[in-house]
């Protein structure tokens, strides 16, 4: 019996207008990273257009784009909206040899010039850059964070999950933007135990996840690693079921840093902090006791391999803390020992792309062939990086980058 024909399920259409004029015959690439190395969504805009289009209607940044991606279904019913209003950041023209002046009418359309426009959202920049300068008093993290972004204009999502309860007494905010604001409170005081992430979503919510509690959360997709030599069409056909499930035959690149991170850091670290009513404390931490308990850790198994030669002590006198809580400790080691294994792979086809824009939430990644049993398990999504090209109809890949701190599963 010959092998049944997938035929996707999803097709994209994008409008994309710049002071008002519509340039969506034009566009020919988009791009969607996201990223938690970042505070918001980048999108880069391709054209084949007219470069005088842009040269003479003066398109240099001061006006709005707005991306609008609608979702379609076999009958062209559409399943999901999603727009996106942009900045202008930088572009790319290749101006080529022309005429004195230059017509619409004496202009070969053939002589169309690439195009290439970086944006970001633009509401998002506003609320991550909103100006802060604010003392409290008595107030927990959680209350001085809310305030913030009500000042912002955001919607907060904060996971509560593990969040530093302690009342304080005095907090200063000195000048600074809302993330270095919220990036200032976590090393200071430690807003979590675990890795904290700060994103800002397209749609202006602000999202602030304990990834330490994420990773074991309901995933918000699986995707699964295919093998040739095994019929895969039962997984093929569910993920044109469930908008959560994906399958990819692209290698897998994973890359572990565990004597990397363990040279640079030290085994053994020890932070001086300062209470009010004594000279100092002293935090004697372990770092392969922070990567099992503060770390993104699937499943049960928490074994963290390294080197024993690699074993050295660390003193640390950058932040006071606040009396002898050792958030603050643990919320700067755990964000550099996150990532102490990373998988990467593309996606392609029939992409449901709101899931790969949740940066911070978790992923589970599985595989059928018998020897890569060990990437089995959850991860956090780190970035993505969706693109689209149009080849008659939309096509979409996603390529993405997993992270957490053990190996093994």
């Amino acid at each position: 019996m010959a092998e049944r024909r997938f035929v996707p399920t999803r097709n994209y259409d994008f409008q994309v207008t710049i002071k008002d004029a519509d340039y969506s015959n034009h566009l020919s690439d988009v791009r969607i990273i996201s990223s938690l190395s970042s505070a918001y969504q980048m999108i880069i805009l391709n054209f084949k257009m007219d470069p005088s289009d842009i040269t003479l209607l003066e398109l240099y940044g001061q006006d709005y784009i707005k991306l609008s991606l609608k979702i379609l279904g076999r009958s062209e019913q559409i399943y999901e909206t999603i727009d996106f209003e942009l900045m202008y950041v930088t572009s790319k023209i290749n101006l080529p040899v022309t005429t004195t002046l230059q017509t619409k009418q004496n202009h070969n359309q053939f002589d169309y010039t690439p195009i290439s426009i970086v944006t970001i959202c633009r509401q998002p920049y506003k609320t991550m850059t909103t100006f802060i300068n604010k003392v409290y008093e008595n107030v927990t993290l959680n209350d001085v964070i809310s305030d913030i972004s009500n000042l912002s204009g955001a919607k907060l999502e904060i996971d509560n999950d593990g969040i530093n309860s302690d009342v304080i007494d005095q907090i200063v905010i000195p000048p600074l933007s809302l993330i270095k604001s919220i990036k200032y409170l976590d090393a200071t005081f430690g807003i979590y135990s675990g890795p904290m992430s700060i994103f800002c979503q397209y749609d202006n919510t602000l999202q602030i996840k304990n990834l330490n509690k994420s990773i074991n959360k309901s995933q918000t997709m699986t995707i699964t690693h295919l093998v040739l030599d095994k019929d895969k069409q039962d997984v093929v056909e569910n993920s044109t079921i469930e908008p959560i499930n994906f399958y990819t035959y692209d290698n897998l690149e994973t890359q572990w840093d565990g004597n990397k991170k363990f040279g640079l850091l030290s085994r053994k670290m020890n932070y001086i902090a300062k209470p009010k009513d004594s000279l100092y404390y002293m935090h004697n931490l372990d770092l392969y006791d922070i990567c099992r308990n503060n770390g993104l850790i699937s499943a049960k198994n928490n074994k963290i391999h390294f080197d024993e030669q690699v074993e050295r002590t660390s003193y640390h006198i950058d932040h006071s803390g606040y009396e002898e809580n050792p958030n603050y400790a643990l919320s700067e080691i755990s964000k550099k020992i996150a990532n102490l294994y990373n998988v990467k792979t593309t996606i392609k086809g029939n992409l449901n792309i709101l899931n790969f824009l949740n940066v911070g939430r978790s992923v589970k990644l599985n595989t059928l062939a018998l020897s890569y049993q060990d990437l089995i398990g959850k991860y956090i999504l780190f970035a993505s990086d969706i693109k689209f090209n149009k080849l008659g109809d939309w096509q979409g890949k996603a390529t993405v980058k997993l992270m957490r701190t053990n190996k093994n599963n």
